[in-house]
């Protein structure tokens, strides 16, 4: 459910615990770790920007932000994770701006307007 402010926060996993019965998560998940960062910036998050949200959801991290996953190269390649896509949804628009990177490389390098 959406929360108060409105703001909807995903991370790939269900952290209900109704919802996640049975559910397994890999011990090295961060998905607990990048929901309670998303928890603690959403309130910055103002700025009708893109770039600019997408940089204030990183925080003083930047690109070591929880929300900025980088590949551990030592795993084989389908044991791999990382963030490939950032997404911002304007319903109102009807629109869609994204940057295949993550959230900081969105802030550095532009998006995409769809």
């Amino acid at each position: 459910m959406p929360r108060e402010d409105g703001w909807l926060l995903h991370t790939n996993h269900f952290l209900d615990r109704a919802f996640s019965v049975g559910e397994r998560v890999d011990e090295n998940s961060t998905t607990r770790l990048r929901f309670e960062h998303l928890q603690r910036v959403v309130p910055q998050m103002i700025s009708d920007n893109l770039a600019v949200r997408a940089d204030t959801m990183c925080g003083v991290d930047g690109d070591a932000s929880p929300v900025c996953s980088h590949p551990d190269m030592t795993p084989a390649d389908i044991q791999r994770w990382e963030t490939l896509l950032t997404v911002g949804i304007d319903t109102a628009s009807r629109a869609l701006e994204y940057a295949a990177a993550n959230p900081y490389g969105l802030s550095q390098s532009g998006l995409v307007h769809f």
